[in-house]
């Protein structure tokens, strides 16, 4: 039997950035008209923005760091957001039908990739 598709998510990552620059923060148009298009057709919506959520937190709670640094090819870099298991604990609450994730630049790739895999293990 079919489970009806009701309830649509789409997540974008923490934001990726070379470490000592300001925080690459883009605003998700791509999954913003997507949701825009699924509310039309009758479906309940919901944008999470792991970058917004966790700068959020952290104007609310100032002990929270939204920042981690992590070295990739020997660079490294700045992670500005809500960590996985965060994004991943929201998302279950949430109890959606689809997950969709958004990468809007080629450096946010393996944090869409780590967060996708995350969100399989424990939401599927």
């Amino acid at each position: 039997m079919k489970r009806k598709i009701e309830r649509f998510v789409i997540i974008t990552p923490r934001a990726v950035s070379p470490a000592g620059t300001p925080p690459r923060i883009h605003p998700p148009l791509g999954a913003i008209s997507v949701l825009a298009e699924a509310k039309r057709n009758g479906y309940e919506v919901f944008l999470f923005d792991a970058a917004a959520e966790g700068l959020k937190k952290s104007i609310l709670n100032s002990s929270y760091n939204p920042v981690e640094i992590e070295e990739l090819d020997g660079i490294f870099y700045w992670k500005t957001g809500l960590r996985i298991e965060e994004i991943v604990a929201e998302v279950i609450k949430l109890e959606p039908d689809v997950i969709g994730m958004s990468c809007c630049t080629v450096v946010d790739r393996g944090e869409v990739a780590k967060t996708a895999t995350a969100i399989k293990k424990h939401c599927l």
